[in-house]
């Protein structure tokens, strides 16, 4: 049972590591051309609808793929009746978000966005059309074809956006990419799953799927809000202008995050199916996924909060230097989170999706009064500083929930991340103190410098403390063969 888990991990993780790659180094490549022809302002209006498009997608199924994941086993027919479902919900969901879009565009006091948001609400239906479809290739794990779906998308949506940048069409470019990309994604995933729809529905099999499903819907949506407040009350209080700093800050720091911590959390789910009666296994599995993830995302993120400044002029350019101190703090948040962001994971494989439920009901009122109080305070500065403090409180509950969940004793999690987290400090003081040092004559070596110092710093200590970092063994293991 357990040689399955690994099997299917493996494979699991090497497809979605360089599907993730490949999309998230073309996402990149894409934003910053966009990023350049394309202004904050136009950034926010698009971030101002998104909160709400992004909200519509939490419903789009329900929580019953994740069901259908957790069931080791599903019929034709219980494909089929998810199937039929999501294409009634994406047919209200769009239907409603068209109806909704002077409310929508009256509450941000902008008109412009009444025509905007009656374009992107058509991404609703398409998408209900290929997710059952996404569903059974997460299923089975077969992230090399889920890879060639998203890269296709990806690539030709942005480069018609960019196109459409380049001869002004401004946040219109935006709003065309996510379409084109929700009808790309959707017509090749429909040829290339094995699934093929039929509209034949069946109650009974939804009632069984909707215990499970249910508290999966209840806990997205309150943590969609905990993780789109901050965009909802800059955008309504500040403006579109500051929405668009703050948005292209958030993204970046994501990036590690995307790239490392939920390619890991989108293969152990399926994965985890295996052995979820096991919780020794799970408990032994987490542990050593956390230490993968903060191996990388630890020093990465901390290294975006040190060189925030040069990043931004060099990368982004001059017109978002605004971004330079939000993207600086927001980083230190994205620590944590990198490695608790996989809890959620172990709550859905050991059949307890109540606990994240019950943690973000606490949660979402001391994020909304600590951010409106922080932007009160000292604009979108404040309401980072307030992310910082209600998150570094809310990692006890999230601690102590997973940790009594797998039986997961407070030193052997310190054991795995202590020396990563050594090392990552000295890392930063090293590099500090070279920018200290240096004389910055040219921006672009002076950053490729601090990279290069970082990088080596951090290795050998690393390689120094490697006995204390399974991890870091086995990859020497692996490329000494």
């Amino acid at each position: 049972m357990y040689s399955q888990f690994k099997s299917n991990a493996l494979k699991g993780f090497k497809w979605s590591f360089l599907n993730k790659f490949a999309t998230q180094a073309l996402q990149f490549i894409f934003s910053i051309i966009l990023a350049r022809l394309l202004s904050p302002d136009d950034y926010g209006m698009f971030a101002m609808i998104t909160v709400f498009s992004s909200f519509g997608m939490l419903f789009t199924d329900f929580g019953f793929g994740q069901a259908l994941i957790y069931k080791k086993e599903n019929s034709k027919l219980e494909l089929d009746s998810v199937f039929v479902l999501n294409v009634i919900i994406g047919l209200i969901l769009s239907a409603l978000f068209f109806i909704l879009s002077p409310v929508i565009s009256n509450f941000y006091d902008q008109p412009k966005l009444n025509n905007l948001i009656k374009v992107v609400s058509v991404i609703f239906l398409i998408q209900s059309f290929g997710l059952v479809n996404f569903i059974e290739l997460k299923k089975r794990i077969d992230f090399k074809l889920l890879a060639i779906v998203e890269n296709i998308s990806l690539l030709l949506s942005s480069v018609v956006a960019i196109v459409f940048a380049y001869y002004g069409f401004g946040v219109w470019s935006l709003v065309f990419r996510a379409v084109i990309n929700m009808v790309f994604r959707t017509i090749i995933v429909l040829f290339v799953s094995n699934y093929k729809p039929s509209f034949n529905f069946s109650l009974d099999k939804i009632k069984v799927l909707w215990k499970y499903s249910f508290s999966v819907t209840a806990n997205g949506f309150l943590t969609y809000w905990m993780r789109n407040l901050d965009n909802l009350m800059i955008g309504k209080i500040i403006g579109k202008q500051a929405l668009g700093v703050y948005n292209m800050a958030y993204q970046i720091m994501l990036l590690p995050i995307r790239n490392i911590s939920n390619v890991i959390k989108d293969v152990l789910f399926p994965s985890f199916s295996s052995i979820n009666n096991d919780i020794d296994r799970i408990r032994l599995v987490y542990l050593k996924v956390i230490q993968t993830i903060a191996l990388v995302t630890f020093p990465l993120l901390a290294g975006f909060a040190l060189l925030s400044e040069s990043f931004v002029s060099i990368i982004l350019g001059e017109k978002w230097l605004q971004t330079i101190p939000i993207l600086s703090l927001l980083a230190l948040v994205a620590i944590p989170q990198s490695i608790f962001t996989v809890n959620g994971v172990l709550y859905l494989n050991t059949g307890r999706p109540d606990i994240p439920l019950k943690i973000n009901l606490i949660s979402l009122p001391v994020y909304a009064i600590g951010f409106y109080l922080g932007l009160k305070y000292n604009g979108v500065i404040g309401l980072v500083y307030a992310y910082i403090i209600v998150y570094g409180i809310q990692i006890i509950p999230i601690y102590i929930f997973s940790a009594k969940n797998i039986k997961l004793p407070f030193l052997d999690f310190i054991r795995s991340l202590y020396p990563i987290v050594i090392s990552t400090f000295f890392m930063c003081l090293i590099v500090w103190w070279s920018k200290r040092l240096m004389t910055p004559t040219e921006q672009i070596s002076h950053f490729i410098l601090c990279i290069i110092i970082g990088i080596l710093s951090y290795s050998g200590l690393i390689l120094l403390l490697r006995k204390k970092i399974s991890i870091t063994d086995i990859l020497l293991e692996r490329l000494k063969s």
